[in-house]
């Protein structure tokens, strides 16, 4: 296994440690720091973008054509909390977690386990169709790219949720993250403004960095 598929595993393995945490044991009803959602449900987000939704990626061939960058799929993502889309994701993170905590975490370290076999054997150039858009292929790395983008994110969402500072993830899927999220700005509002509101703020908006 590659040091890339080994990273986005670790990180996934974290995420099932957070939410196997006393915090979010006792947290679990109460509203978190994504609105809409309460710990449980985001909990649930974090397993299945990350973990269970992430398996059926690596198993289902991808179709044909160039393949999309893990950026240009996330540019698209509308950034309006209120679109259809994220109310399907929040249906989706409360379906997660009908059965409570521990059938959620269940389901996640077997998916887990069965993702360590075929990353242990999978190239990263595969293509593969992207769960959520199967209409798109796109290469194991750059699908794995996204579910350690989902994991970390959301594992800062749920750590700040539940008033816990130390992410457990490693440093280097944090930066992982960071460097897709230049990424994805660039391709929202062009490298310049990204450029300027990284380094000359006084030329454009914070907002060219903001991902989602």
């Amino acid at each position: 296994m590659d040091e890339f598929s080994q990273i986005r595993l670790d990180t996934a393995s974290a995420a099932l440690s957070v939410v196997e945490g006393s915090r979010v044991r006792e947290w679990w009803a109460e509203p978190s720091s994504l609105s809409g959602m309460t710990v449980g449900a985001l909990a649930g987000h974090l397993i299945y973008s990350g973990i269970l939704q992430a398996e059926q990626g690596f198993v289902v061939v991808g179709p044909a054509g160039q393949p999309i960058t893990a950026a240009k799929m996330y540019s698209w993502v509308p950034l309006d909390g209120d679109s259809p889309i994220h109310d399907g994701v929040r249906a989706v993170a409360e379906e997660q977690v009908v059965d409570g905590r521990e059938d959620l975490i269940e389901r996640g370290r077997a998916s887990w386990k069965r993702s360590e076999v075929v990353l242990a054997e999978a190239s990263r150039d595969r293509i593969v169709a992207h769960p959520v858009a199967p209409m798109f292929p796109i290469t194991l790395r750059e699908f794995l790219l996204t579910r350690i983008l989902e994991l970390v994110v959301h594992v800062d969402d749920l750590a700040h949720s539940v008033g816990e500072r130390d992410l457990g993830v490693d440093r280097r899927a944090i930066d992982i993250a960071c460097h897709l999220g230049i990424d994805i700005n660039a391709e929202r509002y062009g490298s310049a403004a990204v450029l300027r509101s990284l380094f000359r703020r006084d030329r454009n908006s914070l907002d060219a960095l903001r991902t989602f």
